[in-house]
């Protein structure tokens, strides 16, 4: 059954509520399960009773704040009428409640912690907040991609907006399209003149950059929303809530990400001494990007349209596979760069540590939980 995630925000460590205002504390509205009676009762706050799942019943009537703020043991798992939409990577959550009413079109959410021997006086706590403009930027919030019915609309109308993009590129300027996206080149590792000629600042290029941007920011935001492995903290408050803006906000970081590399690869092109090399390297792993692109939009798409499911395990699968790609990637440009220079293997290792390898475990480091 395809799970459900709603907009979640992560914070980064213990919550922190000096810019916010506290307005009220469920820890007297919570209840458990009892199996005797098989009725939900009142949970006596100050028992210190162990149970495997605490729940509150919040109603739009009764509801005020901007959030719910969630604390409880990591690898809780977090459900919304009785299913699990969440398990907790780090001791806190905040649920924007008011924005959760209208995507499960209901008047009253049914929320539920489970981890089992939970005393709430130690593990749990549930409190509404009303933000106030000044949060400290030592808080890390991060507005997930969500699973709803309404914001997958919003994930096809990306895709389709990719689609009319690429059409649009390929028709306007075929030539340089398939100069740039030839795949008999993706492994040869020779020297070919014809690929001289192209210049990484023509506009075909940018215009390449900017599709790849729009589709690896999609990719992205996608496997954040539903892999385990994807670590929220690694981004920080600045994104926009909104999922149009979030996803072109993201884009442009990806975009100014490739524009940045462009810059570091001649730097040190013309610091090892190997500046004819500079234009080579870009064009061909700007060639291995946007195959991988395309290869890890398909699977994306296939995850979640198909019979497959939408499980974390999947898009796990996809996440790797792209990790795969790059590390793969590295390689054959490791070899192209032995191919066409000529020079030692240590003089290419250490330029290529300082282009490739160091800024790819940066970012595997910053990004996934591994």
């Amino acid at each position: 059954m395809r799970g459900v995630l709603i907009f979640i925000f992560i914070l980064s460590g213990f919550y922190q509520v000096s810019g916010q205002t506290l307005i009220r504390d469920y820890k007297h509205d919570l209840m458990y399960f009892d199996q005797t009676q098989r009725l939900y009762l009142p949970y006596t706050y100050g028992s210190y009773d162990k149970h495997d799942a605490i729940h509150i019943l919040i109603t739009k009537q009764h509801w005020s704040g901007d959030g719910l703020v969630i604390k409880a043991p990591v690898e809780s798992a977090f459900l919304i009428n009785q299913k699990v939409v969440y398990t907790f990577k780090q001791d806190s959550l905040t649920v924007p409640i008011s924005r959760t009413f209208e995507e499960y079109n209901s008047d009253s959410l049914f929320i539920s912690v489970f981890s089992p021997g939970l005393i709430p006086e130690n593990d749990l706590s549930m409190k509404s907040y009303i933000d106030d403009e000044n949060i400290t930027s030592d808080v890390k919030i991060l507005t997930y991609f969500s699973r709803t019915k309404q914001n997958m609309d919003h994930k096809i109308i990306a895709v389709i907006f990719i689609s009319v993009f690429l059409i649009i590129f390929k028709t306007a300027n075929q030539k340089k399209f398939h100069e740039i996206n030839r795949l008999d080149r993706l492994f040869s590792i020779r020297r070919k003149e014809e690929d001289s000629g192209l210049a990484t600042t023509e506009l075909a290029t940018f215009v390449n950059i900017t599709l790849i941007s729009l589709t690896y920011s999609y990719i992205f935001l996608t496997l954040l929303n539903n892999s385990d492995i994807v670590n929220p903290a690694g981004l920080t408050a600045w994104l926009p809530r909104n999922n149009y803006m979030m996803w072109l906000a993201l884009s442009g970081v990806f975009f100014m990400i490739f524009f940045i590399r462009m810059l570091i690869i001649q730097f040190f092109a013309s610091m090892y001494q190997i500046d004819s090399f500079s234009s080579e390297h870009f064009l061909f792993q700007m060639r291995h990007f946007t195959v991988i692109a395309w290869v890890s939009l398909a699977l994306v798409l296939i995850v979640d349209y198909s019979f497959l499911g939408v499980t974390s395990s999947n898009y796990d699968i996809v996440l790797f596979t792209v990790l795969f790609l790059l590390v793969l990637s590295e390689i054959l440009l490791y070899l192209k760069a032995i191919a066409y220079t000529g020079y030692r293997k240590m003089h290419i290792i250490s330029y290529l540590c300082g282009t490739e390898f160091v800024p790819l475990l940066i970012a595997v480091k910053v990004l996934l939980i591994i």
